[in-house]
């Protein structure tokens, strides 16, 4: 967004009160050279166009609608912060809870599955039916359009092939467990009852614009509003593919357009703290400069244990590190 408009300033928003999100909290210390791009993440917040409000919580903190009034675009950028349990009781087990397209296996691994002698493969026809987005999943993997490739030619070549006694797979998509069966003797499982997924959590969106319904059920984009990362195409990937899908979102803005909106800039969170909005006056917010000292904190900590930083965990003592 910086490079691509002279004229944007941005301000990262986070419910953390320290910037660079999964890298800082979700990257194993075991792998320092993953951490290697806050690097980069540090020289893009030290723009003087660029500022960083920690500590601030979307829904709670701020609402959707108050971001929209105060910025000329809003893009949101957060996506799975922790896990979504099944509530099945007992040993749990993920089956398939997405489709074909979606499916976590290379064509490598599934060719060896599918080459099985003597195994019978089964998956429904109805599962293997894409959706738009599923249409523009495969446009950008060569690898899940060979592993859907797969799929398909597996569920119409094994249809004429049945042997008694033999095995069978059967791949069941779009379905999660809801409970277990127990047998007529109580001790066993005798079977589990699936049931369909209604998958949720994406953002409807077309290359990053945020789609809603009109009155006729029409998809219309919202102006203004945008998403990123998990939210725009859900929690696969690696800090990479939400680098290209970033600039996929920015790239999606018209350039004559976007300059309007920055010409006619209402006013930005950085503003508002200043003026005391009644909205903001509460919030207790970190920014980069503050945030650093909290890494220097944990830093010298680490080297007084021969680690590269011990890190701060409890939510108190840490916003006491940033608080400057």
């Amino acid at each position: 967004m910086l490079k691509a408009h002279d004229g944007a300033e941005v301000d990262i928003v986070d419910r953390l009160p320290t910037p660079f999100g999964l890298v800082r909290s979700g990257v194993a210390p075991d792998h320092p050279e993953t951490k290697i791009v806050v690097n980069q993440f540090s020289r893009v917040a030290a723009n003087e166009r660029c500022s960083f409000f920690g500590n601030v919580n979307l829904g709670t903190t701020v609402s959707l609608s108050d971001l929209c009034e105060m910025y000329d675009a809003v893009v949101l950028a957060y996506g799975a912060e922790s896990d979504r349990y099944l509530g099945v009781p007992g040993e749990v087990y993920l089956v398939g809870r997405k489709g074909p397209v979606q499916a976590a296996c290379t064509a490598k691994e599934l060719r060896e599955i599918l080459g099985i002698k003597d195994l019978h493969v089964r998956i429904q026809k109805a599962d293997l039916a894409t959706s738009p987005a599923d249409e523009e999943e495969l446009k950008e993997s060569r690898i899940q359009q060979r592993v859907y490739e797969l799929f398909s030619k597996a569920a119409t070549s094994n249809q004429h092939h049945d042997i008694v006694g033999q095995r069978e797979l059967h791949f069941m998509f779009f379905r999660k467990p809801d409970r277990f069966l127990p047998s007529e003797s109580g001790n066993t499982v005798s079977g589990v009852h699936l049931e369909k997924t209604c998958l949720k959590g994406v953002v409807p969106n077309m290359k990053g614009r945020v789609l809603s319904l009109d009155q006729a059920e029409h998809a219309i984009v919202e102006q203004g509003l945008y998403v990123a990362g998990w939210l725009k195409r859900g929690p696969t990937g690696i800090i990479a593919t939400n680098l290209y899908r970033a600039e996929e979102t920015v790239s999606c803005k018209h350039p004559g357009r976007f300059q309007e909106w920055v010409t006619d800039a209402r006013f930005r969170l950085t503003q508002t703290r200043k003026t005391g909005s009644s909205k903001f006056q509460n919030i207790r917010m970190s920014d980069l400069c503050h945030s650093v000292d909290g890494d220097t904190k944990e830093r010298m900590e680490g080297e007084l244990r021969n680690k590269p930083r011990k890190k701060i965990t409890a939510w108190e003592e840490l916003l006491l590190a940033v608080d400057g």
